[in-house]
């Protein structure tokens, strides 16, 4: 069935319960919905470009580079966090990170990357996006890198 059929069909019958006549139920049904699609449009894989664009529209977005602390030291992404996708302690940090935050994540060519999107979208994470072909298309793509 065509997902605004679907739609419409459960409002007609969230509407016969009488839900949408008490406003805070209303409200928090809404809520709920908004949420639902936040998720699913927000774990996606862009280009460097559409990437660099991201950074600077949503300057709260964190960007987390997973590729091993050595390659970061050389060069990573300005304002970019390591968080080693191979280190011994990358399941308690991913743990520890802020679940409703939006997240930019990248590894070296995007396969990583693009795991870890799938992990954090099951933990429940809100948000994240994948840069396409990682660090190397970043390159060829002549964007900028820093190594402080």
């Amino acid at each position: 069935m065509h997902s605004s059929l679907l739609f419409f069909k459960n409002y007609s019958s969230f509407h016969k319960t009488g839900i949408f006549d008490d406003h805070g139920k209303l409200e928090e049904v809404v809520k709920l919905i908004l949420k639902m699609v936040i998720k699913m449009v927000k774990f996606i894989t862009i280009t460097p470009v559409n990437a660099l664009d991201l950074m600077e529209k949503e300057p709260g977005i964190i960007i987390l580079d997973i590729r091993p602390y050595a390659d970061f030291k050389k060069e990573h992404i300005p304002g970019a966090v390591n968080l080693d996708y191979d280190g011994h302690q990358f399941q308690s940090k991913v743990e520890k990170l802020d679940k409703d935050k939006t997240y930019l994540i990248y590894c070296k060519s995007g396969v990583r990357g693009g795991y870890f999107l799938d992990k954090m979208r099951e933990s429940g994470f809100m948000g994240a996006y994948n840069i396409l072909g990682g660090v190397v298309a970043w390159k060829i793509s002549k964007l900028p890198l820093t190594d402080d």
